[in-house]
């Protein structure tokens, strides 16, 4: 989306953020041309790229120059022992309905907690899926994802 925002594509970034919030009316609005079935596809293609979460290392827990300059180390993947986790970075006009579908393509979600964070401009929260591969997979998927305007999906494993 960023991308679309920054060459000025007004068309196809109104349409990703619709095709985020809800496929079927983005469908029903924008198929049967070939700039939906492109921006489709981008996006499609976006969401299918893995992602893996990476834990900050940082002077405190490794030495004092192990953190310099504000770049972190290398994270490794998550430990993820249940289906529980905490979120935060998806764009506030998603809401909370948006969210649940998006994370329930990983598998079935028992409950969703949403709050706005203090600008109004991305909201946060806590998951939990009925499995704890389903976190894994979302966490693998979405952590570190740039949602744009410097914002970035964040997700954490809980106990």
């Amino acid at each position: 989306m960023d991308e679309y925002r920054r060459m000025g594509n007004t068309n196809a970034f109104n349409l990703a953020m619709e095709y985020l919030n809800n496929p079927r009316q983005a469908a029903d609005r924008y198929s049967g041309t070939a700039v939906y079935d492109k921006t489709v596809g981008e996006i499609e293609e976006a969401l299918a790229k893995k992602v893996e979460q990476k834990v900050r290392l940082t002077a405190k827990s490794c030495g004092p120059n192990s953190f310099r300059h504000g770049v972190s180390t290398d994270r490794k993947p998550a430990l993820v022992t249940s289906g529980r986790l905490e979120w935060s970075g998806f764009p506030a006009s998603m809401g909370e309905d948006a969210i649940r579908m998006t994370l329930s393509a990983f598998g079935e979600v028992l409950s969703v907690s949403v709050e706005e964070s203090e600008d109004g401009l991305s909201v946060f929260g806590k998951a939990e899926f009925k499995a704890a591969e389903a976190a894994k997979a979302c966490i693998d998927k979405y952590d570190g994802t740039d949602m744009g305007l410097g914002t970035k999906l964040e997700f954490t494993a809980l106990p």
